[in-house]
């Protein structure tokens, strides 16, 4: 008899808007050096510096020719070390950009009277985001200073004895009237939502900062292109690792999105050194990044080398393959790829500018496809020869699981009768919902996302800074449910509700400092409560009866121990370790000097730790730990996976709660 086989992949699902960017290349204008991959007038077709009024002219055009609804539209600047330009015209370019800018802020102004010309902008107030649907329907503007960039927004006076005088409507926010520059633009005005540019890491500072924020540019991208020293020097790239690590904590710290960009295939490189660069890239918070395999371009130190058989590109399938491996990372990491190979030039199209290397143009499409063959290869393994396979799968997902040239269907109908891919969007609200500190490391929280619904904890004024956004200081979750404080925030609870979790209120709110801030730091199996008894919200015992009370000195139990199952501890306590024992348990002691804790000298291991369904989720790498080894062994034996949720220091949290929608 055949059988049908349901094989099914979690995926997250992506966004209904559709994201545009508008182009416009700058190609080489103030780079200091040429690498020796670079060839800007061959890679991006354009060997024409263009004027503002030019720019003004391309984003019109382009305007023209995206759909109104659901889009989100950029204006990006690319090509070139934009913010090596001179500033003057870096000014002239995104005064330009600026016109057509949905308006999210107004500037106040203070002109220079012995000029009469020269406005600086002292101060810039975001708009309430209701307020901004509601510019976008009005005909009543506010007033515009017409300078020579037409980009001043002059805040009308608030008249202190009437609360609609010059404000409209008693709404404290000003009216916009459209200037003369912008209704000359016609109805292609106000469209646009963000500015994007792309640079170098060693030309970002504070006041280069201060610039593009004044103009409204919203992210910034960095062409790192490899996070490894020697891949950088080979490369030619004249700046450090550590200039990129600088440049993107003062992009985040100054309120920009930030782009770190990547290339695979320089000199020196390797598959662990990529790997390394995508970890870091995740590490240092970007929201985006573009995946560029290293080409051979005519007129290139590259190509140079590569005749004298100095370089060997990688071959298309090798950068697949790699390819595939770090989309997986940054999508863990929840990193947008916002491109994937190269944007090709006509020269490098049809071949007379490109000499070697892994170029095809659906590169992405190749990547995804392979990324889908790895997921689908083990259904051939697991299923028997001559069946029917249904495969459910998210609508943005499709053609990829099918494959470029159906390439992975024609590869499971090698071995099933019938392969049917359906699509299966599953929505967020049926993701688990997983309760932990809001301060959990970006990269951990970015990967959090992508395997559940994260909600974040931080409560004020109940106990102490360094544990205040803990959920084990606020909740003893058991399988049938939970004790929580009473000042639980409402939201959480909402959460826990519609998640279909059963939960008591406790009878006090954990204390200022210990044991009454340990209330609810106990850990509860179905054989078991277990904690300091003395100190115990008497709640707990009447939610889950039943069971044998298992008393040990330390109060915070719950930070120092999670269970894995019901006979299967870790612990960073000698007492509590010796008396699970006792009951017969098997327990692994970690030593909790290795991990980070805020305020105090170290935290403790489970307190890193979630477990959802099969898998033990750590805030942190094992590679911070001297007993890694005998760690992972543990977690294996015991039946578990591990996710490590970022590369970086084992960090305490309070725990990671997962729970699963009923």
């Amino acid at each position: 008899m055949r059988r049908c086989v349901v094989a099914w992949f979690l995926i997250s699902k992506s966004t209904i808007v559709k994201h545009y960017t508008i182009p416009i290349f700058v190609p080489e204008l103030a780079c200091p050096n040429r690498c020796v991959f670079c060839n800007q007038h061959s890679i991006s077709g354009c060997q024409h510096q263009p004027e503002p009024e030019e720019v003004r002219e391309i984003i019109l055009e382009h305007l023209k020719t995206i759909p109104e609804k659901d889009t989100h539209i950029e204006i990006g600047f690319f090509g070139g070390s934009f913010t090596g330009i001179e500033s003057e015209l870096q000014e002239r370019y995104l005064a330009v950009a600026n016109e057509f800018l949905i308006k999210r802020w107004f500037r106040l102004r203070s002109t220079t009277a012995a000029s009469g010309v020269n406005t600086k902008v002292i101060s810039i107030f975001n708009y309430h985001s209701w307020w901004l649907s509601a510019v976008e329907t009005t005909t009543q503007r506010a007033d515009e200073t017409a300078i020579s960039s037409g980009l001043e927004i002059t805040a009308p006076k608030k008249d202190s004895t009437s609360k609609t005088s010059d404000y409209g409507s008693g709404t404290g926010w000003p009216r916009l009237r459209l200037s003369a520059r912008r209704s000359q633009a016609g109805s292609t005005t106000f469209k646009v939502h963000g500015i994007r540019l792309s640079t170098r890491p060693d030309y970002i500072d504070d006041e280069v900062l201060d610039r593009l924020k004044r103009f409204g540019v919203t992210t910034i991208e960095l062409g790192a292109q490899s996070l490894d020293e020697e891949v950088l020097r080979l490369s030619g790239r004249g700046h450090t690792v550590a200039d990129v690590e600088k440049a993107s904590a003062l992009i985040r710290s100054s309120g920009f999105e930030l782009g770190l960009q990547m290339m695979t295939g320089l000199p020196g490189d390797t598959v662990e050194k990529s790997i390394h660069t995508a970890k870091r890239i995740v590490e240092l918070g970007a929201h985006c990044t573009r995946i560029y395999p290293t080409l051979v371009i005519r007129g290139t130190e590259l190509a140079a080398r590569w005749e004298r058989g100095e370089y060997q590109p990688q071959t298309l399938e090798e950068a697949v393959e790699i390819s595939s491996k770090l989309l997986e990372i940054f999508r863990e990491g929840n990193v947008e790829v916002i491109r994937l190979g190269l944007h090709p030039s006509e020269g490098i199209l049809d071949g007379s500018e490109l000499l070697a290397g892994p170029f095809h143009p659906a590169f992405r499409e190749l990547v995804e496809t392979h990324r889908w063959k790895e997921k689908l290869l083990p259904l051939i393994e697991q299923q028997p020869q001559g069946s029917n396979i249904r495969i459910p799968v998210p609508a943005n997902e499709l053609r990829f699981a099918i494959g470029h040239d159906s390439s992975n269907r024609k590869m499971l109908e090698s071995h099933f009768i019938k392969v049917e891919f359906v699509v299966d969007d599953i929505p967020k609200s049926e993701l688990p919902l997983i309760i932990t500190d809001k301060r959990l490391p970006l990269p951990a929280k970015n990967a959090l996302k992508n395997i559940g619904n994260p909600q974040y904890l931080q409560p004020d004024g109940f106990v102490y800074k360094s544990i205040s956004g803990h959920s084990d200081i606020f909740m003893c979750k058991s399988d049938e449910g939970l004790v929580v404080a009473p000042g639980l925030p409402d939201e959480i609870r909402d959460k826990l509700s519609n998640a279909g979790v059963r939960f008591f209120i406790g009878e006090s709110n954990p204390g200022k400092v210990y044991p009454d801030s340990a209330r609810y730091n106990a850990v509860v199996t179905s054989e078991f409560i277990i904690h300091n008894l003395k100190i115990t919200d008497p709640v707990l015992f009447e939610a889950f009866p039943g069971r044998k009370h298992l008393h040990v000195n330390q109060g915070y139990t719950r930070c120092n121990l999670i269970p894995l199952d019901k006979n299967t501890f870790i612990t960073s306590d000698k007492g509590i370790e010796k008396v699970l024992i006792a009951e017969g348990k098997e327990v692994l002691y970690v030593d909790p000097k290795p991990v980070k804790l805020r305020g105090h000298k170290y935290g403790f291991f489970p307190g890193c730790c979630g477990v959802l369904n099969d898998e033990l989720l750590i805030s942190g790498s094992l590679a911070f730990h001297p007993d890694k080894e005998r760690i992972e062994t543990f977690i294996r034996v015991s039946g578990f996976r591990m996710r490590e949720l970022y590369q970086g220091e084992l960090t305490d949290v309070g725990g990671i709660f997962c729970f699963s929608n009923k």
